[in-house]
């Protein structure tokens, strides 16, 4: 084709479908992406790829995102390794190409490896250069996070429930009433008016954000009563661990008094007693708490974030388990993570994927390093936790682990 690469810029962000018929569609090998060696990014057509590779007369190799990639959290990490990024924020859902990236072909003829980054610029869905002339309405909005933040003491009641959704009634009338006065003063202005299209819009988006508050509300307050009924369990089942305890040692005592003199007794150690119970028993102790906890984390896992600690497999892990499979994971705490770790009534601590982790080819590297992935396919639809992986501290400040026992997931296509 004949353009440079600004042309190509214009083009792209103008019409992309009008590149579609000169492009070849590709995507990152995913066996090229490594701690050890990211330098080596090697593209390759393999189905309908998320990039496409054009070239000009000057057999300059340039590589762009499809035609509205969304670029969503998950799908950041393997972009952000081809664009620069820098604006990136996980609510926007649209970019415009600053600069193309370069690659070159390689001699097979159907591979190519990076040279040089591109640049993307991102771009929020609702567009705050309309509000330019009146931020009140952003105030507002900030407020209205602001009052979403409840005390635990009141979250979880029917009264605060019942007085959020009226409030969240309240706050939607005003801001009907606040676009209504922003119109009328651009109109006085002369300003370009909010059509009718973008109000009802904008107002769709802020009631569905407030709806989707409401039902997590609801469903926190009835998840609350399963959780009760947990406590409840748990603490049942210590009574009766504590009674067979005594039991077994009244026994003993009894035993060693009848069978020999006082004098020559010996001595009672409480923690010497705890071996009369048996393995099957702990075992399956164990067993039932963490089947609570994936039955929360299946049915509700929101309720588990606020109390996990978010971590990452360390770098040095990676690397120690490219060059050796058998050496065990340890991960560290991170702000930005994929799993979380979390501590149940005990002294255990249990490794689950994070809420909504979409586990695509290129995360799949560590997740199977972490799990047995039972029917794993790139395209599959949902999966289950069917046991938590096990972990322990390496730390008493508690900031990395170390993997005991892999857990389980089930995917479903």
């Amino acid at each position: 084709m004949s353009f440079n690469e600004q042309e190509l810029v214009e083009i792209y962000n103008k019409s992309p479908n009008s590149l579609l018929s000169k492009v070849v569609k590709v995507s990152v090998k995913q066996d090229t992406i490594t701690a050890i060696n990211r330098n080596s990014i090697i593209l390759a057509s393999i189905g309908n790829g998320n990039y496409w590779i054009i070239h000009d007369t000057d057999v300059n190799y340039w590589l762009l995102p499809k035609a509205k990639l969304k670029v969503e959290q998950y799908r950041r990490e393997i972009v952000e390794l081809l664009f620069d990024c820098d604006d990136y924020e996980p609510e926007y859902c649209s970019f415009k190409l600053i600069k193309p990236a370069q690659v070159s072909i390689l001699a097979n003829k159907h591979e190519w490896k990076l040279e040089e980054r591109g640049a993307l610029k991102f771009a929020n869905f609702l567009d705050a250069n309309r509000f330019q002339e009146d931020n009140n309405l952003e105030n507002h909005l900030k407020s209205s996070n602001n009052r979403l933040v409840e005390p635990e003491s009141y979250i979880n009641s029917n009264a605060y429930l019942e007085a959020t959704v009226e409030r969240h009634s309240e706050r939607i009338s005003e801001l009907e009433n606040n676009l209504q006065v922003i119109q009328n003063s651009q109109q006085s202005l002369n300003y370009p008016k909010i059509t009718s299209i973008d109000n009802n819009a904008y107002l769709e988006a802020i009631i569905e954000r407030l709806s989707e508050r409401v039902s997590e509300l609801e469903n926190k307050l009835s998840a609350t009563q399963y959780l009760e009924a947990i406590i409840d369990k748990l603490l049942e089942r210590m009574s009766k661990l504590e009674d067979k305890l005594i039991v077994n040692t009244s026994n003993q005592q009894s035993i060693i008094t009848f069978n020999q003199p006082r004098s020559l007794a010996p001595e009672f150690n409480p923690f010497n007693q705890a071996a009369n119970l048996s393995n099957s028993a702990i075992t399956q102790s164990l067993k039932n708490t963490y089947i609570e906890l994936v039955n929360i984390y299946n049915t509700n896992p929101k309720l588990l974030e606020q109390t996990a600690v978010k971590v990452s497999e360390t770098s040095a892990s990676i690397m120690r388990r490219h060059t050796d499979s058998s050496q065990k994971v340890v991960l560290e705490k991170v702000n930005n993570s994929n799993y979380w770790v979390i501590h149940d009534v005990g002294i255990d601590c249990w490794l689950l994927p994070k809420s909504k982790l979409i586990i695509d080819q290129f995360r799949y590297e560590t997740t199977k390093a972490l799990f047995e992935c039972r029917g794993y396919h790139p395209e599959y639809a949902t999966f289950n936790l069917v046991k938590p992986a096990k972990v322990i501290p390496l730390s008493s400040d508690e900031q990395a682990w170390q993997l005991e026992e892999p857990g389980i997931i089930e995917f479903f296509v």
